[in-house]
């Protein structure tokens, strides 16, 4: 035997054989070298520090390679940590060969592997600790398959020479194996106990304590007893095994020292816990790379550039050309340049050297030349002096000769100067002039050649092209950027830091910086000295070392230690090993020399040291190190967190706190209503066109704005009605918008783009948004003093209450009802009006001129100013009567007060525009609006005690009357919904309490109430404010929310009730479930999303509800993986299951008969699937054909003790008459026992007491809106049909609808039929013929068209030859007539702060008879100004024809719609429907280019279930794609598919058989069923699916797994029609349809579950079902079938447990 090469402290590399090593290149030599040196030095980091030692900083300082380097070879040290253990196992492969190869018995060879076992984990006990950490899920999957592959390689190689010899002493017959036993078993065993030996006693101190004092010798006598039993020889009596072991270990692997030197102790390095008061905490503050230098490259002059030299990301050298410019021109300009300086250079020359000699001997010759000709020509003059002396020649001739000879003379002087200048030379200012032009040409040619040389765009310094701005071709002006430059090589990081941070970062310090997760160095340049405004920081700027390899822009990281108050002490991390609940411990040498734990707590982690508190004290020595460290990780977060309440009890105190507190709060924060407060899409836009008939409005008024309107996307429908003198148009947005204050805006700005496109006289568009919500005070000042009432007294009071109620917090607004308006009237007589020459406009006039409201200017003085202001404001009646009226024209006009021609009175308009009647008598109502985000409760207490106090004040005239409070009805309708909740929540308690026992009742029932405050909580977060939708969805969640607690209670007691730990249980029970709730909760989730993401007035209105159960469901989920199981494995007692039986109210019901029954009943379906599918597919498809017979609803009537009535007489009837008839009207509905109360309001709609009443009625004087107050809500479409039909007969003058309260988004009429066309003619006919069927239609009450009424109209055929005569034309007799008939209004009185305008019109019959009118004189005015009366008689005849009422449109089209109402207690559907066949029976056709569509409540209905299905296909994509992930397979999911639409059936099948109709909350209630009816199915499938007989489709087991799963179906199913219960037997038509539809869906569903899904699983997984069947042994009297039944699950038993199978008699004698 020869020694091992290898040394104690590292194992031998494993050796490559020569041949291997051949091929290799010389690069692959040094690679290998490389890494043989990185592990060497890992090595020896690993044994020295441990795991959190090991780092590859550390390892590249230590060799001469960069960290980039080590990063080739290994990607992280988890390489390295695989790398060092796989040469470990090299060497024990090579160790267990070597050992295998001895010479001996076959279990000698076998003890001796086990020597060599134990001699590697002795010379090398490190990477026998390393081999471990490696296997660390955290570990492995760092490190790359081809390591790892390696790794397994090495450990196959092991067991396989293990494995070897065990089947060599098989087959000598030293060991003979047990039938079934294979060798590889024996060699797991024993690998096992050598393993898990090695690793206790490598990591407990206490095994001494339970007297195991030597574990390798336990070690070695447990393996010996183990292959004593197996027989095989020699066996541990015969030879001497650890003798030999022992010997092996001296001498074949002589490095393990076995002898008693090798026991004693072993030496360890210590350190004294040295305490510290602070620690340096290091801070990470960020920033980014920036080039030092960075330019924007440009010309200095414009140009075309031509040529670019580089491009984006090159790098260019200072200097270098990177683009140049056209320079064609400059290069003609530097040639014009240079000649024009060639040319002045050789003048200058010239004029420096003088004339030549030539040029002066030439002079001098001219010179002479010119002399001679003088000398000729002064002897021509002599002889002509003496021959005109002899009058031989004229004396003309004489004074040519004269001429000539001056101007000889002249010739000669001139030529001699310029001979005198040729001698004298240059001058010298002609040279310095030729130089400074010469110069200037130089000039001119350097800065051409400067601008050439700008035309060249250069590098000023070496850098990267960052950017390039431009191309070739492009025109660049001067300044504009080319290029940007950056110094690329020369980078700073610029971070930002806290002044405290700052402070402690000094130039020149050296820092270390991180980017890219990279380490560099870099020196502090210098600190900005202020602070950043935005970031609030300083600027510090690095320098870095080598920025090779970064780019600007990259962020940087830089870490500043900074000194941090706090007491502890300083220890190696490599000295602390884990302890219990996330504690460490540090040994340390106590006064005996031995090592003792202390546990302690890391407070800070610095890599190789760590700061601790805790039980180490300081003084004490602290083993640091030693002949065996071990490797520590690094330390864990914190508790594991599936079972974090259960450890830390005190937390789970404080969760259920928090809960409770965040709920409770919520429930008193949040805003409580009556219903849903619905988006304001519709606007009315009302403009007049005083005059104009309706063809006239709708042409210049209507179709401008409805043309600018259409422009606006978001316009779902547009309506308008032109009426004389009135345009109305009503805008309502789509669906989808729900930000509609900014498409309002946009509305609003397209309304003053069409304010320029109407016409002179039009007003200016107003713009109202109409209100979907209801007042929630309504009070009435009546008067109730005998006499006419004083609407001045009650009017000023109504302004001071509203002012009171509108300073109540939470008021939003204040609106009041049936104020008629006050105005003072000056009324004249017509006669004595036209006496003076005036009108009604003049008189008003010249009231407005002298009501001077508006300031005369200021003083301004030195001091101060003063104001000037006229004091002639008109401010009571006797000063309007005391205003000087002028007549008269010319300087014959004359003055009158107006008092003395005219009445001056102070009252109410006339006639009044709008009037209430409250109680009978006239009345003021005051309607206020709450906003939102308040609780009604409190802000009525709080408005009520200011009406309390008003009423206190006012006088004995006035009475303060209640008309409506909303609160009363809030408060009845919660409480209602509570007490359901309530009574909901007690029968869940019940149904658990039968199905489990109290114990687990309570557990589970414990989720209801945290699970609806953490729903109150979310609604507070998501602002959806407590009304009947938000708590009904509570009440729909009672039964679906206590699932997830059922199923998880039941866990933790199974696994309780097996002798688990409890937290053990509680970890075990939230892993295995987490994700088949998630699923479940998701499912569920999904079906109930269409309704919450359902847009529009629907989805606003129910969308709650969704909401409510989602938030429900999940906080279900949330509370079964905290707080259910925690507090079960508390509550429950871990003890076994009792044996005896128990009373069901502890352990819950079982029934052992029920079972066996059962049990036969699903053996017999499960044998023939067919007929199970048949069966349990029957009642859904009975439920499909049931739903044929359904009729549709939209939403049903509300339940309230409260009806409106519509009244319309006649067009043109006036107010007077309307209340009359309402008065009328009144005093029938009291004869009547049930009606309370009756309140008109006259010529506008009463305020909204019900939010989706539609306020749009306003002056209207033959309209008028009553709210009727009944004792009760009982009886209630009896009532309102008896109603009816009183008014129906008493009043037939007037058109009353009685109509009840709708649920749902308010719309106009139950039945409307739009005729489209171009011809009003034609569609006046149509509607006709619809509302003549319409009215033949059973059950519909009254019917109205658009087009139905024509006004009379006076017609004025004026003679305009008269009128002109006259003095008049015919805008005058227009205006003149309009001023007599209404008045026209001069000036006005301010009372206080009420502003009454002052009203001038004739008085007495002139208005109201028609004869009176005729005569009416109007004021003329000759062309001189004069006066003139003249009757209207006189220029115009009167005629009375017809004129259309109103003409109406639809999205810009002409339309007529015929409105229908019904009688209470009918469905619009079924009316809708019977009109349709008449309709259809009655031949009528629509000619070409008119079409007919339908709207009301059906095609609100259809559009909301639009809405509601524009998101179902998506989500049903998303279900089943969770249900195909979840269980893995298509079949699985088709077959839940198939579930969930035989749920539907069930549903509808439930609709029918109650006798409900198919409305939208039953529609609403199906698609929430999807999901929650699926939830059993996918139960009892995945428990199908864990049983391995199940999953292939045997029927006994699919048996046994459905009885399983039964009781968690039956109580799940059971509790979720408990929770719908409330909601059925509250009667009523709102909430038992969706209930029902839940509730005999979910109920259908368990048939489903556990009868349908298994049968079809059979068929779908069973392969040779029929064969199998054939196969069973028939029964004899040796056996017979026995069935066990055992109570249902509680916390002392286990869950019901049914066997059915052939059990031997004797066997069964035996247990008996």
């Amino acid at each position: 035997m020869s020694a091992s090469p290898s040394s104690p402290s590292s194992p031998p590399e494993a050796t490559d054989s020569v041949a291997s090593r051949r091929g290799e290149s010389r690069k692959q030599r040094e690679i290998r070298a490389r890494e043989k040196q990185i592990l060497a030095v890992a090595r020896d980091q690993l044994i020295k520090d441990g795991y959190l030692g090991l780092n590859m900083d550390r390892i590249a300082a230590q060799i001469e390679y960069s960290k980039g380097t080590i990063y080739q070879h290994f990607r992280n040290k988890e390489e390295i940590l695989l790398a060092l253990a796989n040469e470990a196992l090299d060497t024990r492969v090579r160790m267990f060969r070597e050992a295998a190869a001895y010479d001996g018995p076959h279990r000698v060879r076998l003890a001796t592997i086990g020597a060599a076992a134990e001699a590697f984990v002795e010379q090398f006990p490190h990477w026998f600790q390393v081999e471990q950490i490696v296997r660390l899920a955290s570990i492995w999957e760092k490190t790359s398959p081809e390591r790892r592959g390696l790794m397994e390689t090495c450990e196959r190689s092991c067991m396989e020479t293990v494995v070897a010899v065990v089947q060599d002493a098989v087959v000598a017959g030293d060991l003979v194996l047990p039938e079934g036993v294979r060798p590889e078993e024996i060699v797991f065993g024993m690998w096992s106990i050598y393993l898990g030996t090695q690793i206790i006693s490598s990591t407990s101190a206490t095994l001494a304590e339970i007297g195991i004092e030597n574990p390798i010798a336990s070690l070695r006598t447990n393996q010996s007893h183990m292959l004593d039993g197996y027989g095989w020889k020699p066996l541990f009596a015969d030879f001497d095994y650890p003798g030999h072991m022992d010997q092996v270990k001296r001498e074949l692997f002589r490095h393990a020292d076995t002898s008693d030197s090798a026991k004693a102790p072993l030496p360890v390095k210590v350190e004294t816990a040295t305490p510290v008061d602070s620690i340096l905490r290091e801070r990470v503050y960020t920033g980014t790379l920036v080039a030092r230098r960075r330019s924007a490259l440009s010309f200095e002059r414009a140009g075309k550039l031509v040529d670019l030299k580089t491009d984006e990301g090159e790098r260019v050298e200072q200097g270098r050309l990177l683009a140049s410019l056209d320079t064609r021109r400059l290069v003609a300009r530097r040639a014009q340049a240079e000649a024009d300086l060639a040319q002045a250079s050789s003048v200058l020359r010239e004029l420096i050297k003088g004339p030549r000699d030539e040029t002066i001997a030439a002079a001098e010759a001219e010179v002479r030349n010119l002399a001679a000709q003088r000398d000729v020509s002064r002897r021509r003059l002599d002889r002509r002096a003496q021959l005109v002396e002899s009058r031989a020649v004229s004396q003309e001739e004489y004074d040519d000769a004269l001429f000539e000879f001056r101007a000889a003379e002249a010739r000669v002087d001139v030529e001699q100067k310029q001979l005198d200048e040729l001698l004298a030379g240059t001058r010298v200012e002609q040279v310095e002039a030729q130089r400074a032009r010469v110069a200037s040409l130089e000039a001119r040619l350097a800065d051409i050649k400067h601008e050439i040389e700008d035309a060249e765009l250069r590098a000023p310094f070496a850098g990267r092209i960052a950017a390039r701005r431009l191309d070739e071709g492009a025109v660049v002006a001067a300044g504009e950027a080319v290029f940007d430059l950056i110094e690329d090589d020369k980078l700073e990081a610029w971070v930002g830091a806290p002044p405290a941070s700052a402070a402690l970062v000094e130039p020149g310090m050296k820092l270390g910086v991180k980017i890219a997760g990279v380490a560099y160095d870099a020196t502090v340049r210098s600190v900005r000295p202020e602070l950043d405004n935005t970031t609030r920081t300083q600027l510090v700027v690095l320098d870095l070392h080598e920025p090779r390899g970064l780019v600007a822009g990259q962020v940087v990281r830089i870490g500043v230690r900074e000194p941090v108050a706090m007491e502890g002490i300083w220890v190696p991390t490599a000295a602390l090993t884990p302890d219990r609940r996330g504690l460490w411990s540090a040994l340390v040498v106590d006064d005996a020399g031995k090592a003792a734990p202390r546990p302690v707590e890391i407070i800070e982690n610095d890599g190789d040291r760590s700061f601790v508190r805790g039980a180490l004290q300081p003084g004490e020595r602290v083993i640091v190190g030693g002949s065996c460290p071990s490797p520590t990780p690094r330390p864990p977060h914190g508790p594991t967190m599936n079972r974090l309440l259960y450890d830390n009890r005190r937390l789970l105190v404080m969760a259920i706190l928090l809960i409770v507190v965040a709920g409770l709060s919520s429930f008193f924060i949040l805003p409580r209503m009556e219903d849903p407060v619905l988006t304001q899409r519709v606007a009315i836009i009302n403009t007049l066109l005083p005059g104009a008939t309706p063809e006239r409005v709708e042409a210049l008024v209507v179709d401008p704005i409805e043309e600018e309107l259409q422009e606006i996307p978001e316009i779902k429908e547009l309506r308008s009605t032109s009426r004389s003198g009135v345009a109305t148009i009503t805008a309502e947005l789509r669906d989808d918008v729900y930000e509609a204050g900014e498409v309002w805006s946009r509305v609003r700005d397209k309304i003053d783009d069409a304010k320029p496109l109407l016409p002179a006289g039009a007003s200016d568009p107003e713009f109202d948004l109409l209100e979907v919500v209801a007042y929630a005070q309504i009070v009435a000042l009546r008067w109730d003093a005998p006499g006419e009432a004083n609407y001045a007294v009650l009017r000023r009071l109504a302004e001071e209450l509203e002012q009171r109620l509108r300073a109540v917090y939470g008021t939003r607004e204040v609106d009041t009802f049936g104020d008629p308006a006050e105005e003072i009237t000056i009324a004249i007589d017509a006669g004595q009006l036209a006496t003076l020459g005036l009108t009604a406009a003049d008189v008003a006039a010249q009231l407005d001129a002298s009501d001077a409201k508006t300031a005369a200017g200021l003083v301004r003085g030195p001091d101060g100013s003063l104001l000037i202001e006229v004091d002639s404001e008109l401010d009571t009646v006797r000063r309007i009567a005391a205003t000087p009226i002028r007549f008269g024209s010319g300087e014959a006009g004359r003055f009158v007060t107006l008092g003395a021609v005219a009445e001056v009175r102070k009252g109410i308009a006339d006639p009044p525009r709008r009037l209430a009647l409250v109680e009978g008598q006239p009345a003021i109502a005051v309607g206020v609006l709450v906003r939102g985000d308040q609780r009604l409760d409190l802000w009525a207490a709080r408005a009520q005690e200011v009406v309390d106090e008003f009423a206190e004040e006012l006088p004995p005239a006035v009475r303060l009357e209640s008309v409506f409070e909303q609160n009363r009805y809030v408060a009845t309708r919660l409480n209602t919904l509570l007490m359901s909740l309530l009574v909901g929540a007690s029968a869940v308690m019940g149904v658990i309490w039968f199905m489990m026992g109290w114990r687990s009742a309570l557990i589970v029932g414990s989720a209801l109430p945290l699970a609806s405050l953490m729903v109150l909580s979310g609604m507070r977060w998501l602002e959806i404010p407590v009304h009947q939708m938000s708590v009904t969805g509570l009440i729909i969640a009672l039964g679906l929310l206590i699932d997830n607690a059922i199923v998880i209670v039941d866990e933790v007691a199974e696994r309780l009730h097996s002798g688990e730990d409890p937290g053990a249980a509680v970890a075990k029970s939230v892993n295995h479930l987490a994700a088949p709730l998630f699923g479940s909760t998701l499912t569920t989730c999904l079906s109930f999303a269409p309704i919450a993401l359902m847009p529009g007035p629907a989805g606003e209105f129910v969308g709650a509800i969704a909401i409510s159960v989602m938030l429900a469901i999940a906080s279900s989920f949330f509370l079964a993986m905290t707080i259910t199981p925690a507090v079960a494995a508390i509550l429950m007692s871990p003890s076994a299951k009792p044996q005896s039986p128990r009373a069901w109210w502890v352990s819950g019901f079982s029934s052992a008969k029920l079972t066996a029954g059962y049990r036969r009943a699903l053996d017999f379906l499960f044998r023939r699937p067919a007929l199970g599918i048949l069966i349990a597919a029957t009642p859904p498809l009975l439920g499909f054909g049931l739903a044929t017979t359904l009729t549709e609803q939209f939403f049903p009537p509300a339940e309230r003790d409260q009806f409106q009535i519509q009244m319309d007489l006649p067009a043109g009837a006036s107010i007077a008459a309307t209340e009359r008839v309402a008065q009328a009207a009144r005093d029938l509905l009291l004869d009547d026992p049930r009606v309370i109360a009756v309140d008109w309001f006259l010529g506008e709609s009463a305020p909204s007491f019900y939010y989706n009443m539609m306020a749009n009625r306003a002056g209207t004087p033959q309209y008028a809106q009553a709210i009727v107050q009944l004792d009760s809500k009982e009886d209630y479409a009896e009532t309102i049909q008896r109603v009816q039909n009183t008014l129906d007969t008493a009043l037939p003058d007037g058109r009353f609808l009685v109509r009840q309260l709708e649920q749902g988004p308010p719309f106009e009429a139950p039945i409307e039929v739009r005729l489209y066309g171009p011809d009003l003619e034609e569609l006046q006919a149509l509607g006709v013929v619809v509302r003549r069927v319409l009215s033949e239609t059973p059950n519909v009450v009254h019917t109205q068209s658009d087009l139905s009424e024509v006004l009379p109209k006076l017609e004025l055929a004026i003679d305009e030859a008269s009128a002109r005569l006259a003095g008049l034309d015919n805008g005058q007799i227009a205006s003149q007539l309009d001023a007599v008939l209404e008045g026209a209004v001069g000036g006005s009185v301010l009372e206080a702060t009420e502003n009454l305008p002052v009203r001038v019109r004739v008085e007495g019959a002139s208005r109201s008879d028609l004869a009176e009118v005729a005569t009416v004189d109007l004021v003329g005015r000759s062309a001189d100004g004069a006066a003139s009366r003249t009757p209207l008689a006189a220029l115009a005849s009167v005629r009375l024809t017809p004129e259309w009422s109103a003409i109406p449109h639809f999205n810009s089209e002409r339309m007529n719609e015929v409105k229908a109402y019904v009688t209470a207690g009918t469905l619009p559907a079924e009316a809708e429907a019977a009109f349709r066949e008449r309709l259809a029976a009655s031949e009528f056709e629509l000619p070409p280019g008119y079409r007919l569509e339908y709207g009301g409540e059906g095609s609100k209905r259809d559009q909301a279930v639009g809405n509601l299905m524009s998101s179902v296909a998506v989500l049903m994509v998303l279900m089943a794609t969770t249900l195909v992930l979840s269980f893995g397979s298509f079949r699985m999911g088709a077959l839940i598919g198939v579930v969930a639409a035989l749920s539907i059936g069930l549903s509808v099948g439930a609709l029918s058989i109650a006798g409900f109709p198919f409305g939208f909350t039953a529609i609403i209630g199906s698609m929430g069923l999807v999901g929650v009816a699926i939830n059993d199915t996918i139960v009892v499938l995945a428990a199908l699916r864990e049983d391995k007989r199940s999953r292939e489709g045997d029927p006994q087991a699919v048996r046994d797994v459905v009885v399983r799963s039964s009781r968690h179906v039956v109580a799940t199913t059971l509790t979720t029609i408990a929770g719908f219960l409330p909601l059925i037997l509250g009667g009523g038509g709102f909430w038992p349809p969706m209930a029902v539809t839940i509730a005999g869906g979910v109920g259908g569903a368990t048939l489903l579950a556990l009868v349908f899904a298994p049968s079809a699983y059979i068929l779908l997984m069973c392969r040779g079902c029929k064969q199998q069947k054939a196969d069973e042994p028939s029964r004899d009297e040796s056996s017979e079938d026995t069935v066990l039944d055992l109570p249902a699950t509680s916390p002392e038993t286990e869950p019901v447990v049914v066997l059915q199978g052939r059990v031997p008699a004797e066997a069964l004698r035996a247990a008996k």
